[in-house]
């Protein structure tokens, strides 16, 4: 009787062994693989950084470059080729442009691919991205840089830096009504505004500072015009 046991026992040990070698292994869906997927710069100064993504065809298709998707405007980026074979491969070349920027800093770029000759053909999107933290050496603090479009007034900005070396070198403003004043230190900024040119002037309001600091050459400083109804 336990000679019959064992026997059982070791028909079905050698069935388990027979499923597990015939069981069809995953095979992962085709597409297009980026590798990286996700550059992380980490901590860094204010200034250009690259980075570089490659781009492998897996499907048993050739693919074509339809374009490329940015998220920010501070990003340059282009792929090295028009198409990729089954199984080729293409570099997606990246520059973020980081002046003016501190903090976290996160972005993406998308390349769009469609299958060579089908011009009906759903596009394939992969996504990039980059991210980093981002450490001035130049700090502006302007509390409260926030205007009522109705009535005259100044406000002050101040430099501070983490390196006494450097200084503001000049401002510029991107609307009529905004004034920058450089002060005799070159430390502070005196911000005017004049209600009259107000509507007159289009654009964004900010003050672009331009610093002799390498790294941080020009700072955006975006500035707030209100109406009386729309108190901040």
């Amino acid at each position: 009787m336990n000679r019959y046991f064992l026997l059982s026992l070791i028909t079905l040990a050698a069935a388990a062994v027979v499923l597990v070698i015939h069981a069809p292994s995953k095979v992962p869906a085709a597409g297009i693989i980026a590798a990286p997927q996700t550059t992380d710069f980490g901590r860094v100064r204010p200034q250009v950084v690259h980075c570089e993504y490659g781009l492998t065809n897996t499907f048993p298709y050739s693919v074509d470059v339809l374009g490329i998707q940015k998220m920010c405007g501070c990003t340059s980026a282009t792929v090295d080729r028009a198409w990729i074979a089954p199984g080729g491969s293409a570099v997606l070349k990246c520059d973020f442009d980081l002046h003016g920027k501190s903090g976290p800093f996160g972005t993406y770029v998308d390349v769009v691919f469609r299958r060579s000759g089908e011009t009906l053909a759903a596009p394939i999107l992969v996504v990039c991205t980059a991210r980093a933290n981002i450490d001035p050496v130049i700090h502006i603090q302007a509390d409260d840089l926030s205007f009522l479009s109705s009535a005259s007034g100044s406000k002050e900005v101040a430099l501070e830096s983490t390196d006494t070396q450097y200084h503001i070198v000049s401002v510029e403003s991107t609307h009529k009504a905004l004034s920058g004043q450089l002060a005799a230190d070159k430390r502070k900024i005196i911000v005017g505004f004049d209600p009259g040119q107000w509507r007159e002037g289009s654009g964004v309001p900010k003050l672009i500072v331009r610093t002799d600091c390498p790294f941080e050459d020009r700072i955006y400083i975006p500035v707030v015009v209100y109406s009386s109804s729309s108190t901040p």
